[in-house]
């Protein structure tokens, strides 16, 4: 189960990275359903547009977040192998072990 301190850090450590960069795209990988959950129930938090990417069906709408400037968090799934035309374009936002494993626990 996420903890509150989780829900400040899941909304602050990506609004840190994507203010101190001028074109801003980031990344969270390896995410558990709970967390893409998280995101998209608290998109209006981050101050970037969120894209999830769940599976290969996603990439469509995450390539045009990707190339329309603004500034994005993708959020991707741990069953989602992030290819570098992402990983190559973004900032990598790391989450604690700790973390993840509660979240895993919660979904």
């Amino acid at each position: 189960m996420l903890t509150e301190r989780d829900h400040k850090t899941l909304i602050n450590k990506p609004n840190k990275t994507i203010n101190g960069l001028s074109i801003a795209r980031a990344r969270i990988v390896d995410a558990p359903e709970s967390i893409l959950k998280f995101y998209e129930q608290n998109a209006d938090q981050v101050s970037a547009q969120v894209v999830i990417v769940r599976s290969s069906a996603d990439e469509a709408n995450a390539a045009i977040a990707r190339n329309s400037g603004k500034n994005t968090l993708f959020v991707f799934s741990d069953t989602y192998h992030v290819t570098s035309y992402f990983s190559g374009t973004t900032e990598l936002i790391t989450l604690s072990k700790a973390m993840l494993k509660r979240a895993n626990a919660a979904a």
